[in-house]
Formats: C-alpha cells, sequence, structure tokens
C-alpha cells in the first residue's frame, strides 16, 4: 500500500479516471484533511455524482437550522461509531456557533436542557439509526415544529450519514492524513 493508502482497508481509485464535473467536485472537496469519502465514492462515478447532489441539496437546500442538521450528523455518525465525521463536525459545528450542549448531547444522547427541536432530533436519530424507522410520535410532533419538509430533511440527512458513516467504517477510514494511529474509532 503507498502512503496514501496508509489508513485505509480499501484502496482509493486514482482521481486520474475522473473527469468533468466529478473531476470538479473531486478537486473542490478532497483535500489532505478532508473528503477520503468523496474519493471512496468516485469508485462509482454515477453514485458519487448522485450522493454530492444529494449532500449539496441537504446542505443548501436546508429548512432546517445549523444547529439541527450537526446535531444529527454528529448523533447518526456517533451511534455508527465513525469517528472520523464525528471528529469533523464536532469542529466544523463548534466553528459556526453551534451551543456546546448540542455538541455533547450528539455525543451522549443526554437531550437534558436541549429545547425542543432538539430533543424531537435527538429522539428521531436514535430510533432511525437503532430501529430503522423514525419513532412516529417524536415525528409527528417534530413535523408540527419544522413542518413536513423540515422533518423530512432531518431523516434524509440521517440516512445520509448513515451510508457515510458505514462506509467508512468498512473501507477503514479513521484518519485524513492524521498520521500514524489516525483518530480512534468510537
Amino acid at each position: 500500500m503507498g502512503k496514501d493508502q496508509a489508513s485505509c482497508r480499501f484502496p482509493f481509485p486514482s482521481l486520474a479516471t475522473t473527469n468533468g464535473r466529478l473531476r470538479t467536485e473531486l478537486e473542490r472537496r478532497v483535500g489532505s484533511d478532508r473528503g477520503n469519502f468523496w474519493r471512496m465514492a468516485s469508485w462509482n462515478h454515477g453514485a458519487a455524482m448522485a450522493l454530492i447532489d444529494l449532500a449539496d441539496a441537504l446542505r443548501d437546500d436546508a429548512r432546517i437550522p445549523r444547529r439541527l442538521r450537526e446535531l444529527v450528523i454528529l448523533r447518526t455518525s456517533q451511534l455508527c461509531g465513525a469517528a472520523l465525521p464525528v471528529h469533523h463536525h464536532q469542529d466544523m459545528a463548534r466553528a459556526a456557533g453551534v451551543e456546546e450542549s448540542i455538541v455533547q448531547a450528539a455525543e451522549t444522547g443526554n437531550a437534558e436542557g436541549l429545547d425542543e427541536p432538539c430533543r424531537l432530533t435527538l429522539r428521531i436519530v436514535d430510533s432511525l439509526v437503532m430501529n430503522k424507522r423514525a419513532e412516529p410520535e417524536a415525528l409527528s410532533a417534530l413535523a408540527r415544529l419544522l413542518g413536513e419538509a423540515g422533518a423530512m430533511d432531518i431523516m434524509l440527512l440521517s440516512g445520509f450519514y448513515i451510508t457515510v458513516s458505514l462506509t467508512m467504517n468498512s473501507c477503514g477510514i479513521i484518519d485524513e492524513g492524521k498520521g500514524e494511529g489516525g483518530i480512534p474509532w468510537l
């Protein structure tokens, strides 16, 4: 395995095999400290572009506030045991001004002291990951607060990060140029 593969059980495809929009998107998203999920997804160019479009839609067309988006990403990744997205999104959430109580709740699952949208979001993410469906009462309550589109965004975002987490875990992507040992498994 080359130096580029040191922290991965599955080889990355060559970026030389990409062109057009995928190449442009990979150049924008991949760096020494980020982007290995996108590199791995590029084994299937069409799927990689669909995932990029989904990620962009969930971020750019979001009908939920940033604090809830980060809570969904962090909690889903935590429950799936994917340390790298947890690490990255803890940093991103803090840099965006997301309250530390939300970052901690994503790690522990303890909703004490959080507002109702955050408490309901935690319940929904926990039920999606652990029971493979959203808890009906929590989903109805969240839809009343955020609208059906907002509740759907939460479910889609959690599903997307389940995909990200399972791919990263399966391929052994545990760091991104962080050196020997990388970020520990959760």
